[in-house]
């Protein structure tokens, strides 16, 4: 390494250093399966969950991920569901831009696009923290065969979650109605239960709900079991 490469590095590590040391990073990764038999009908199911945040001084930053790939015995669900949230907090009030991206097999998306603003509360009541928030967002469609829609939605969110040394549990869920017709509307949402094994690692149950009540096919419901990977850095 010569030396100005060497003082740069240097310089940088000093320069970011207070910063990185501000940051509070929370991880919180399941990789869960599911079999199922009935007589010579077997169904086999793999679901990825995660939800990460990093959060430095007023301003968080949260991915969550739900991906589901079920085999009965070919491929039946390709379900893939992503969101990204920036925030702004001061005490329990925040306001957030969201991005939400969607695909699904069952349903003949291709790409769920949805972008918005919205505002949250956070409290906690008997031990529960508690999340409460509402985002208008707009969403654009792109079927697999070439049909594509537009619609402005409403987006309602509830997060609960309440954890100790050796349990924790979380349920959230969001009703987005478009805007221009309430009968139009998506509800879907993950609980999780997590039993602590040793240090980070957990046994993991998800119960993964979709409702899209347009769809010829309105319910995804899968129910999964797997382990947990979990890491905070205050």
């Amino acid at each position: 390494m010569n030396f100005i490469r060497f003082v740069t590095l240097l310089l940088g590590f000093i320069f970011l250093n207070p910063v990185f040391s501000q940051i509070k990073l929370n991880l919180n990764d399941a990789v869960n399966f599911a079999f199922y038999q009935n007589g010579s009908n077997k169904t086999q199911t793999f679901a990825l969950i995660t939800n990460n945040q990093l959060e430095y001084k007023r301003i968080t930053l949260v991915n969550n991920l739900n991906y589901t790939l079920l085999y009965n015995p070919k491929m039946a669900q390709n379900e893939f569901a992503e969101k990204f949230t920036i925030s702004y907090s001061k005490r329990k009030f925040n306001i957030f831009t969201i991005y939400q991206y969607n695909h699904s097999l069952v349903r003949k998306i291709e790409n769920n696009n949805l972008m918005g603003i919205g505002f949250g509360v956070r409290d906690s009541i008997l031990g529960f923290k508690v999340n409460v928030s509402y985002a208008i967002l707009n969403e654009y469609i792109t079927f697999i065969d070439q049909a594509v829609k537009n619609n402005i939605r409403n987006s309602f969110r509830l997060k609960l979650s309440k954890e100790n040394k050796r349990f924790g549990i979380s349920s959230e869920y969001f009703f987005q109605p478009n805007i221009l017709n309430f009968n139009d509307y998506t509800f879907y949402g993950t609980t999780k239960l997590t039993f602590k094994i040793k240090d980070a690692f957990s046994f993991n149950i998800s119960d993964l709900y979709n409702f899209f009540n347009n769809s010829t096919t309105p319910v995804i419901h899968n129910f999964t079991v797997g382990f947990a990977y979990s890491y905070s850095r205050e």
